[in-house]
Order: structure tokens, then sequence, then C-alpha cells
């Protein structure tokens, strides 16, 4: 039922359907198969977050053919993340709040691209952005195909290279809000979703990290 590596002491593997009744025995405080192997402060730290949630976060990463989701719960102490290792396997980690900004940019690949104006926009339909974030690679790899070819709209990077960089598109959501943002041809643009149009607007990582962290602020 767990997969556990003791030079990895904070970090957890599960078999999916088991993760929910393990999540379940850590909030308890209660004992679980195997949990005897399990590194103490893992236990412990797991158990008074889960036990006194403050809020929660879920990451996405698309590309093509890949697909992450990552839940992390927030609280006091520090964060939890659970993350699908494999069809089968979940992967529960601990870590404290202070390293959280680093795990989300590590989770989300944020990557050191050269900026884009904002003055470049692409207009993309709702539905080809939907694509980008289902389960299904074969209607995932499609809803890329569409975005590469509204991309060709793009002027040349400077940086030749960036032009081969792998696509990619992350979203981020916290209660009511979501934050979404593409790399097409190595470049970043953040999505506008308005009620009669969504737009793709030209950024830099700067820009969107800070819109990603503005998200671990809670509303007032």
């Amino acid at each position: 039922m767990i997969h556990y590596d003791p030079t990895s002491p904070m970090v957890l593997g599960v078999d999916s359907d088991a993760t929910d009744d393990v999540l379940e025995a850590l909030t308890a405080g209660a004992q679980f198969e195997g949990s005897h192997q399990l590194d103490a402060r893992l236990v412990t730290m797991a158990h008074q977050i889960l036990s006194d949630p403050r809020g929660s976060l879920t990451l996405e990463l698309s590309g093509d053919p890949l697909y992450h989701r990552h839940e992390i719960v927030l609280s006091r102490v520090g964060a939890l993340r659970r993350s699908r290792a494999s069809a089968r396997r979940d992967e529960i980690a601990v870590f404290l709040t202070p390293i959280l900004p680093g795990v989300m940019m590590r989770l989300l690949g944020l990557a050191p691209v050269e900026p884009l104006d904002d003055e470049h926009r692409l207009a993309a339909p709702p539905e080809v952005l939907d694509r980008l974030w289902t389960t299904d690679d074969e209607e995932r790899s499609r809803g890329w195909a569409e975005m590469r070819r509204i991309a060709r709209a793009l002027p040349t990077a400077e940086d030749p290279e960036l032009e081969d960089a792998p696509v990619r598109a992350l979203r981020v959501s916290r209660q009511d809000r979501t934050f979404e943002a593409l790399m097409l041809r190595g470049r970043y643009l953040r999505v506008e979703r308005g009620a009669l149009s969504t737009t793709l607007v030209g950024s830099d990582p700067t820009g969107i990290s800070r819109t990603i962290f503005a998200l671990l602020t809670p509303r007032r």
C-alpha cells in the first residue's frame, strides 16, 4: 500500500486506491498499514497540517503529452503536497512554509526565458484552452496542435533556441481565484478570460511568478 524510501524521509508513495485512507489516518493521528516504517517527523507534521488546514492550492502543468496535478494543503506549521506520481501511485510530501515558493516554481516548471511585451495579444477560443487541462492525452494533444497554430502570429524570439522549447501551460487555483499562463515558442503569455472572449497576453517570468505567489495571500 505504501512505498517509502528512508533517504527521502518527508516523502511517501501510496497506491492511488489507498491515498484517501492514508490521508484520513494521518489527519486522525491513527496507525495504518506500514506506518511504523515512516519517520516520526513526517507523521507528526502531516497530522498537524491536515488537522488544522488554513487553505489549499491546486497546481496543474500541461504539455504535449504531459499532464501533472498537485494539491497542496496550507497550514501554520507547513504544507502538504499530494501529487499523482504515476497511473497507480500518488506521492505525499510535507515541507516547511518558507520553501513553498521554490516548490511551486519547480512543480510548475517556471523557466527564465526572455520577456514578451504585453502589446502582443492572441485570441484563443476558450474550448481550445480547456482541452489543455483534460487527462485525455489525445484530446490534450489536439488542443496543443491548435495552440501551436495560433502561436504562429508571435514575433520570432531573440534567442532562436527558444522557438523549439516545449509548449507548456500552468494553472494555479485557490478558492475562486485562478491564474493561467502558457509558454508558446519559448515565451510566456498570461490568459485573460472574459465573458465573450479569451486573450493571451505577452508576459515575462517575473510577472508570472508574482501573480502566482500573490495567490498565497488569503483574501481578507
